[in-house]
């Protein structure tokens, strides 16, 4: 699909995500990366900008996508208001080719540790960077992700500063037992952290897992999460004691939940502490698609607050 495709293209009216379904209040069209930052460029906000999709296609498309975005990024004079991550190395990668002063980062995911590391191994094996590791062709994923975590090589190899992780990783022993020592170890002493999603749009209102998020954060604050990534803005800003935010967008875009008498749903992240940019990228190791114009992303904000 085409850029010009794309934007002849208007969002749904209604969505269903889990158990809830999401009406909009209209029906705008599908914004390009472009509008985003523009949208966003007096806004004062840090922007975080995730390049989907998760797995890379082929090299040469990953390469590409995470160039041209990192190169939007520059060419607006924005290189100070954005950071650029993605779970695919090879675009994170090539963003900082592209531009080494906008901070990248990667995001890991469950599944990698469970039956899905091939989606991260395919990529690795494209890395030139990690064509000499031994742990891209384990085929165990708890072994695979065991040596690839503990060690950073991944992060080291495409030079990225910072790391996003589902929140159910962080001191789990299915996953990562004292996450934080790893990561202050073997990445950097002090390399910026982050947790998602917390208040899912696929949780049920009420259900347990959904009231126990206010702990879960809790634990991921006391263990040093720097940023947390949520899909319900307002909510998360009442738990850290914040006052609620506004949108750049349009009011039209705005989301209701119906099982929630919360109004605010966009997908955004709380920092912590600091800006993933001020953070020092790990160490140098031996190891070390869009499907049109840097249009098929997400694009998330960073509401910088100090614990």
């Amino acid at each position: 699909m085409t850029a010009d495709e794309l934007t002849n293209l208007t969002i749904k009216d209604s969505l269903e995500f889990g158990p809830n379904t999401y009406t909009f209040s209209g029906r705008p069209h599908i914004p390009l990366v472009q509008d985003v930052l523009e949208a966003m460029n007096n806004s004062g906000k840090i922007m975080f900008l995730e390049i989907k999709p998760n797995h890379a296609n082929n090299f040469s498309a990953s390469s590409r996508a995470g160039q041209l975005v990192a190169k939007m990024v520059t060419d607006m004079g924005l290189v100070n208001q954005a950071s650029i991550t993605s779970f695919d190395p090879i675009k994170v990668r090539a963003a900082h080719q592209e531009n080494p002063n906008i901070p990248t980062g990667m995001f890991y995911m469950r599944p990698y540790w469970d039956t899905k590391c091939n989606i991260l191994q395919d990529a690795l094996q494209m890395l030139p960077e990690m064509k000499e590791c031994p742990l891209i062709n384990v085929s165990d994923c708890q072994s695979f992700m065991k040596g690839v975590f503990g060690s950073g090589d991944v992060l080291k190899a495409v030079n990225a500063s910072f790391l996003d992780m589902d929140y159910k990783i962080y001191d789990n022993s299915l996953y990562s037992n004292h996450t934080f020592d790893v990561l202050h170890k073997n990445y950097s002493p002090t390399i910026s952290a982050g947790a998602w999603a917390m208040y899912s749009m696929a949780l049920k209102n009420d259900s347990a897992e959904d009231v126990n998020q206010d702990s879960e954060i809790e634990r991921l604050r006391k263990i040093g999460v720097k940023r947390f990534i949520t899909d319900d803005v307002n909510r998360l800003l009442h738990k850290l004691g914040r006052a609620s935010t506004s949108t750049v967008l349009p009011a039209s875009e705005s989301t209701t939940r119906t099982s929630s008498s919360s109004s605010s749903n966009s997908s955004s992240s709380s920092n912590s502490n600091s800006n993933p940019a001020n953070t020092t990228r790990p160490s140098s190791s031996a190891v070390k698609e869009i499907p049109c114009t840097a249009c098929y992303m997400m694009a998330f904000l960073i509401l910088l607050f100090c614990f």
